[in-house]
């Protein structure tokens, strides 16, 4: 594996974990954990602070997966988690609904577009690492 890849893991993994703890009333502050729930989408069914947490666990269980096994599969899963949370991006944006007292700005260089920018950087990554490298196919 070369160091690249190592290294992409282990910061992305951590990265998950750290964000998964926004996910969490309780490593939280409890305002953060409501913003969370208000960029949840009505239309999908159940209840906004359980989509919250159980990607919180997601994030956090597949994070720590990705950083100590450096695993395609678990780059992969991250992938289709992020895809799964992307509703609540989409309707943050199409709804302006705020983040906290604080509404992200429109436009080429808006917050929104780098919130999207960052988005696709990041599923870009995580589809990157979950390709097995040629030199360790099993054929």
């Amino acid at each position: 594996m070369s160091l690249a890849r190592a290294g992409s893991c282990i910061f992305l993994g951590g990265f998950y974990c750290l964000a998964s703890t926004a996910h969490f009333p309780q490593t939280s502050s409890p305002s953060t954990f409501e913003n969370y729930c208000k960029i949840v989408p009505p239309y999908i069914p159940g209840s906004a602070a359980f989509h919250v947490l159980w990607t919180g666990v997601a994030e956090l269980a597949l994070g720590g997966w990705l950083a100590t096994s450096f695993s395609p599969l678990a780059a992969r899963s991250l992938f289709w988690l992020t895809i799964l949370m992307t509703p609540a991006n989409v309707y943050m944006f199409s709804h302006d609904v705020p983040l906290g007292n604080v509404r992200l700005s429109y436009g080429l260089t808006g917050t929104h577009m780098l919130r999207a920018s960052a988005q696709i950087l990041l599923l870009s990554w995580l589809f990157w690492l979950s390709k097995t490298p040629a030199h360790a196919r099993q054929d």
